[in-house]
C-alpha cells in the first residue's frame, strides 16, 4: 500500500530547472550549494544545532510541493551537517551539496525527462 502517495511525476519547479541552459544550470548548483551551506550550516546550525537547522532545511524546500522529496532532502542535510562536524569546515558540504545539485540537473533529471517524454510517446501510439 501507499503507492498513490508516491510522486507520479517530477514537481514542475525542477523540470523547468532541467530546461535551463546548461551554464544556468552550473551556476544554480554552485550557487545553491554554496548559499544554502553558508546559510543553513554556516549560519543556523552552530546557533540551533542539527535538528533545528536541518528541520529549517526541509521547510525551505517545500516549494517542490511533493511531501516525499523532503525524505531526501532532509536525509541530505543530515548528511551536508555531520560533514561539518567530521572535517570541521563547511567546505565539505558546500562541495557535496554543489556535486549532488550538478549530478541532479546535469545528468538524472534530463535522463528521466528523455524517459518520461519516451513513455508519452508510446502510450499516445
Amino acid at each position: 500500500g501507499g503507492v498513490e502517495s508516491l510522486p507520479q511525476e517530477p514537481p514542475p519547479m525542477v523540470m523547468w530547472m532541467a530546461g535551463l541552459p546548461v551554464v544556468v544550470r552550473v551556476a544554480v548548483s554552485l550557487s545553491a550549494g554554496f548559499f544554502e551551506e553558508a546559510f543553513f550550516r554556516g549560519l543556523l546550525q552552530p546557533r540551533v544545532g542539527i535538528p533545528l537547522s536541518t528541520a529549517f532545511f526541509a521547510v525551505a524546500h517545500l516549494s517542490y510541493d511533493q511531501p516525499f522529496m523532503l525524505v531526501g532532502v532532509t536525509l541530505l542535510s543530515v548528511l551536508f551537517s555531520w560533514l561539518v562536524v567530521w572535517r570541521q569546515s563547511i567546505w565539505a558540504a558546500i562541495a557535496a551539496h554543489s556535486t549532488f545539485d550538478l549530478i541532479q540537473l546535469l545528468v538524472l533529471i534530463p535522463l528521466v525527462s528523455r524517459v518520461l517524454d519516451g513513455e508519452q510517446v508510446l502510450s499516445a501510439l
